[in-house]
């Protein structure tokens, strides 16, 4: 077996040799006794030297000859002849052996830099024998790297095995990087712009989207199509998907941007992507991505992998494309839904808001004018519309509201559970209740999630729509029964809108104050509106103190609420609210402590979606009011992880 020495300090130990020999040399002309103690002095350092390396020698044979051993090289002498490189290393990572192909292949016959294994591997051996196969690049070649701990009389000894594959994994690579990815393409709004433009325009208008599409997709390794006017069908190179996920799919900002006449026009686009095994799978997956994607707003990125959500832009709030046609569908459907029921549950989000219960009150006045039973099912002492549960009560629908519990025995196979304000079956007031009932409706104007109830009978989800009372109050109008609003039931549906919209201030569109309109015929009082938002003179006083110690971060307003305070929901959502009115803020947060958790109160002025960022701590919502609730977690944490998310958004969207 050829042995290679490692230890670099050989031709140091020669070369000082020699230096003693000739200085031994000089000084015989000088001083003889001196030389010749000299002499003896050499001759005991080489002797010493040369029992050292014969030491060293064994030592080096025995690690060898028990590392051949232990992998039964029986026709073999040695490791010399193993077709892969191999090193033989201490237990503390210092080489004491490598075979000949090591020296070729790996450092192609140049001098080790040290005498440990790490300057290969780039960490120690326990990281390497802690894994059944470890992967390095050295030289611009790819190893993987196999290793083999050996102990015999308390000595341990690693060999390490180097297998080439940097061909194999470049193969790989390429394939990954050459696999197809689908996107279909959407412009929003075109619609919506041909009531604005003449025909000329329009066409000037789509040949500019188009361009911009064109210049954007032509980065990229791709094929695309254009499947009807504002529709697009695109192929492109994973490769090509990477880099548009890095730059995070600029096009958006791009359309965004985009100026006909010297004024921006307010495109967008929905774009729905997607990795798959095949290119069917693709091209369905892209298509929910797109669903999705237009679902939660528009103008944003939707890109689905392995059955996962990751979203991309979302910053604008859209335009208002709700058609009626739709709305008299949905009503005709959910009209034929409790005809055939025999008793109705409506239920909304735990916590439920004057939103919730007004929506709620107008689906049971449609079950009661079909002649059907209907009840809303809610915690009374965690309900935040007290004030119009109680003024309801004063006008004797007080028998509406039963207790989860009560709601129980309720439930046969023909009961009609429906869902309103919330879309997500973890943010139910009582999901046991989802859980029993095989009859499903869901109505929600909240931006669609990834975790949406999906076993719906009807999903109408209108993220464009300003309050689910509001879409209530649609679907009513198409009742073919007898109207069944009365004044109580136009009030209550008056106040869930005036609480979305912030008293017609924000996502308010013209189908808003149709349906305020509409209430307003039908009897409803805007002074017993009004008194249903009274706060008490403690609460008033507490919002203040909030407000006061508020902070701003980024131009975003964040508050920390105290503990121990009477409608802690309501106050720090009016908190909220208020801090928005200060000069500068794009968005403002409040926290404050529940009983299980801590929460976070999100809103803004529409100029960030604060439903994104709330995405971002397992909450959601809407595009300017969201919220999200944190367990086991401080506040101080809590206020840490909202500043780290949003430095996020900020770095996104700079």
């Amino acid at each position: 077996m050829k042995v290679k020495a490692f230890l670099n300090n050989y031709p140091l130990q020669v070369l000082s040799f020699i230096l003693a020999v000739v200085f031994t040399a000089i000084m015989s002309h000088y001083n003889w006794q001196i030389a010749v103690a000299q002499v003896c002095f050499i001759a005991l350092i080489s002797i010493a030297g040369m029992v050292r390396t014969r030491l060293i020698n064994e030592k080096l044979k025995r690690a060898v000859k028990k590392t051949a051993n232990y992998l039964d090289f029986s026709q073999k002498n040695s490791l010399d002849g193993f077709p892969f490189p191999v090193i033989v290393a201490e237990d503390n990572g210092k080489i004491l052996w490598c075979n000949d192909l090591f020296y070729k292949s790996v450092i192609e016959d140049k001098q080790l830099q040290s005498d440990s294994v790490e300057q290969f591997i780039g960490a120690n051996l326990a990281q390497l024998s802690s894994t059944d196969n470890y992967l390095i690049e050295y030289n611009e070649k790819k190893y993987t790297l196999y290793s083999n701990k050996i102990t015999v009389k308390n000595s341990t000894t690693h060999m390490i095995y180097f297998v080439d594959d940097t061909l194999l994994k470049n193969i790989a690579s390429e394939h990954e990087l050459s696999r197809p990815a689908v996107l279909h393409i959407v412009v929003d709004n075109l619609e919506e712009l041909s009531q604005k433009y003449k025909d000329s325009e329009i066409a000037v208008i789509n040949g500019g989207i188009e361009k911009i599409i064109e210049s954007w997709i032509a980065k990229f390794p791709c094929v695309m199509r254009k499947i009807s006017n504002g529709k697009f069908f695109i192929v492109v190179e994973e490769r090509g998907l990477v880099k548009m996920i890095e730059e995070r799919f600029k096009v958006l900002d791009e359309i965004r941007a985009y100026e006909y006449d010297e004024k921006i026009i307010g495109i967008s686009l929905s774009i729905g992507a997607s990795r798959g095994s095949t290119m069917l799978e693709c091209d369905d997956f892209a298509r929910q991505a797109l669903d999705m994607a237009q679902s939660r707003g528009g103008d944003q990125v939707a890109l689905k992998t392995d059955g996962n959500y990751e979203f991309f832009g979302g910053v604008s709030s859209g335009m208002e494309k709700r058609t009626k046609t739709k709305t008299r569908i949905i009503s005709a459907a959910l009209e034929e839904l409790l005809e055939n029921s025999e008793n109705v549950l409506v239920m909304g989000h735990c916590n439920s808001d004057l939103d919730s219960v007004g929506a709620a009150v107008g689906i049971c006045s449609a079950a009661q004018a079909v002649g059907k039973s209907a009840k809303i099912v809610l915690y009374r002492e965690k309900t935040l519309a007290e004030p119009l549960i109680k003024h309801l009560e004063d006008n004797g629908k007080g028998e509406l509201f039963i207790e989860p519990e009560q709601a129980n025995s309720l439930i046969n196979k023909k009961t009609l559970l429906v869902i309103v304000d919330t879309h997500r079956a973890q943010f139910l007031e009582h999901k046991p209740i989802y859980d029993a009932v095989q009859n499903v409706v869901v109505i929600d104007h909240h931006r669609k999630t990834v975790d949406y109830i999906d076993k719906a009978v009807i999903f109408y989800n209108e993220p464009i729509a300003s309050s689910a009372a509001e879409m209530v109050t649609e679907i009513l109008q198409y009742i073919t029964v007898k109207s069944p609003i009365d004044s109580v039931t136009a009030e209550a549906l008056l106040a869930g809108i005036m609480l979305d919209t912030r008293n017609f201030v924000l996502r308010t569109g013209v189908r808003s104050f149709e349906a305020a309109a509409y209430l307003r015929g039908r009897g409803a009082n805007t002074v017993a509106v009004k008194r249903l938002f009274a706060n008490s003179m403690e609460n008033y006083k507490q919002r203040n103190n909030i407000i006061g110690n508020s902070t701003t971060y980024k131009n975003c307003a964040l508050a920390i609420a105290p503990d121990n305070i009477e409608n802690i929901r309501v106050v720090a959502s009016q908190v909220a609210d208020e801090l928005l009115n200060i000069k500068g803020i794009k968005s403002s947060y409040v926290i404050f402590r529940t009983e299980n958790s801590i929460d976070i109160s999100a809103r803004s002025m529409g100029e960030m979606n604060v439903q994104v960022i709330m995405e971002k701590l397992g909450g959601g919502g809407h595009q300017t009011m969201a919220a999200t609730q944190l367990k086991d977690i401080t506040m101080e944490e809590a206020l840490s992880k909202l500043r780290d998310v949003l430095d996020d958004f900020f770095d996104e969207n700079d």
